[in-house]
């Protein structure tokens, strides 16, 4: 479902994005702000889960899990250590 939604943008700003348009890069301005915002999203999602698993890293909490989760899983791993 779409939302109809207002906002600003500088002159030159919207000056590029419809050469785009009319050069065919897009088919339309819309969908070049669409996909221009969900690629924004991504990388920002992507930088959030990085600084997640680095912050996780540090935790000692999860730390003493994941060691749990090796001793654990000790005898499985080793049968998939052989080198490929």
């Amino acid at each position: 479902m779409n939302k109809n939604v207002t906002f600003s943008l500088p002159a030159e700003l919207m000056d590029n994005i419809r050469k785009l348009v009319e050069e065919g890069y897009k088919t339309s301005i819309n969908n070049l702000v669409r996909e221009a915002l969900e690629m924004y999203l991504k990388e920002v999602q992507q930088v959030q889960i990085r600084e997640a698993m680095l912050r996780a890293a540090k935790d000692p909490l999860f730390q003493a899990d994941v060691g749990e989760c090796e001793f654990d899983f000790r005898h499985v791993d080793k049968e998939c250590s052989i080198e490929w």
